[in-house]
């Protein structure tokens, strides 16, 4: 509390002392001009200078503390959220993911972890659905993107893990085994908030699987 008011302060009297310093040059300008004039300007005239600057730098410190507040909580806003399971096609099976903010976003997905582990080096990132193999794609505002996780070519043959490792490939995983996924999407920009959520693949009868997320997603800074 004392720091807070003790920064407040000297805010305050660097706003407050430039702006008497400007505020004076004027009015001691303007009363050597009238200075042969009957009357001349009033002593109170400097006390309401005074006031009123104290006034402006007092609102101009409250400005600038407000805006420096709202930039720190957009700073910690996710700009993507991961609304779950996408379509799958030639049974590559995908999350969508959605771009929160108004404008265009480059981002990167990353398998983060699993249970059980897979004997693959993580984290690793995971390859967006359009396109030759690359560990980058581009949302616009307010749209969806598609992300690869994995290919199931069918009984008997394991899934396959799509990653973008060296080199990108398909990573094979028994289908027989139920396994939890921690999949992290985040912009490219530096120090951007980080969004994650798990995801199961769950063996059905038969032979096939069932991919699905878990209830919520998660941030992660």
């Amino acid at each position: 509390m004392l720091a807070d008011l003790r920064d407040f302060g000297r805010e305050i009297w660097r706003d407050w002392v430039a702006l008497v310093s400007s505020i004076a040059s004027v009015l001691l300008a303007i009363a050597g001009a009238v200075s042969d004039r009957p009357g001349g300007l009033p002593s109170w005239t400097f006390w309401v200078a005074a006031a009123t600057c104290f006034i402006a730098c007092s609102f101009r410190v409250w400005r600038k503390q407000r805006q420096e507040r709202d930039a720190a909580v957009e700073r910690l806003r996710p700009m993507l959220d991961i609304r779950g399971i996408g379509p799958m096609s030639d049974g590559h099976h995908r999350i969508r993911i959605h771009n929160l903010s108004q404008g265009r976003i480059c981002f990167r997905a990353m398998l983060v972890s699993t249970r059980p582990a897979i004997g693959y080096p993580l984290p690793v990132l995971l390859r967006p659905t359009h396109g030759e193999p690359h560990d980058e794609a581009e949302i616009p505002g307010g749209e969806d993107y598609l992300i690869d996780i994995f290919v199931d070519p069918g009984p008997p043959h394991p899934l396959m893990l799509l990653l973008m490792g060296n080199p990108p490939g398909g990573y094979p995983i028994p289908r027989e085994e139920r396994r939890e996924l921690r999949i992290c999407v985040y912009p490219v920009s530096d120090g951007a908030v980080r969004a994650s959520r798990w995801f199961y693949i769950v063996p059905q009868p038969g032979g096939g699987v069932l991919f699905t997320p878990n209830g919520s997603g998660e941030v992660a800074g």
